[in-house]
């Protein structure tokens, strides 16, 4: 066996591989780099050149079989870059999401709530008092208008009503 056995070797494996021709080529290189690394190995323990080719070329294996071990590690490699991307998307929305409600305004609300408490003002039952003098207006003026809201809601809440069902 000679060289031209190893750049039939390679040649086969960079043909199964089907990969773009510059990973083609880097393959290539690095499984001839190896292989001569191994016949010159064998020849330092006693082997002829061309006994020392073909006893590497053997221990190397079927060319079919490296190259399919070859896409079993790309396919590995590219499913790690697929779990890798999916995992910091993951993250990323997390994290705008823990963005966007640590930036929101406090005294957004949406629709009902905002009505309700509107209505329980208007009608005298929000529960706060209303006289300036009283120790529950003073603690009343240090809330947000947020939390006012939040406590008008809950003692509308807690009442009770009745309803009476007309046939």
């Amino acid at each position: 066996m000679s060289e031209s056995e190893f750049e039939n070797y390679v040649a086969i494996i960079s043909k199964l591989l089907q990969l773009q021709r510059s990973e083609e080529e880097l393959i290539a290189e690095e499984l001839q780099d190896h292989l001569q690394l191994r016949v010159r190995d064998l020849e330092c323990d006693g082997m002829t050149k061309p006994e020392a080719v073909r006893k590497a070329l053997e221990e190397f294996g079927d060319a079919a079989v490296m190259a399919k071990n070859f896409q079993a590690v790309l396919k590995l490699k590219k499913k790690r870059w697929m779990m890798r991307f999916a995992t910091f998307s993951v993250l990323g929305t997390f994290f705008l999401a823990v963005l966007a409600m640590a930036i929101w305004p406090e005294d957004a609300r949406f629709g009902a709530p905002s009505q309700a408490v509107a209505t329980q003002e208007t009608d005298g039952e929000a529960g706060i008092a209303d006289d300036p003098g009283t120790e529950a207006s003073f603690e009343s003026n240090l809330l947000s208008e947020t939390t006012k809201r939040n406590m008008a809601t809950e003692a509308k809440l807690e009442e009770t009503v009745a309803i009476k069902f007309v046939d």
